[in-house]
């Protein structure tokens, strides 16, 4: 049962940390702390949307990165800047539905199943000799 208890631990923080995000509006891009290292999401002029990473500002550029590369985007072009930040509500609601999900998936798949569960493992029996089956 080691393995698909690992396998849904891993599925389960994955999609735990793809839900736990949303954005909220910023009031001034100008108002981004030197050293923030926030994660935006920066709408340009020409309508197209990019999740900039580790943000700072520098005079009138946006510095931080862009898919993992280094990027500048100059204030002109950005029309809107939202601020990446966790989601309480959404973490909660994708845990409880992940959490149920592998219970149930757990109490109901046939690892679980005492007859094909314990084929070949050993077992006391009640004048303790060792039986091989369930």
């Amino acid at each position: 049962m080691a393995r698909p208890a690992r396998f849904f631990g891993f599925l389960s923080v994955t999609v735990i940390a793809a839900g736990c995000q949303t954005t909220v509006p910023m009031e001034s891009i100008r108002a981004l702390p030197a050293d923030a290292g926030w994660t935006l999401q920066i709408s340009e002029a020409d309508s197209s949307s990019v999740r900039l990473t580790d943000a700072a500002l520098s005079g009138d550029t946006l510095l931080g990165r862009i898919h993992g590369r280094p990027a500048a985007i100059p204030l002109a072009d950005v029309e809107a800047a939202r601020r990446v930040v966790i989601s309480p509500v959404r973490t909660a609601t994708v845990a409880a539905g992940v959490g149920g999900a592998m219970l149930l998936l757990m109490l109901k798949h046939p690892w679980n199943d005492d007859q094909q569960g314990c084929a070949g493992v050993g077992r006391l029996g009640p004048n303790g000799e060792l039986s091989s089956t369930c």
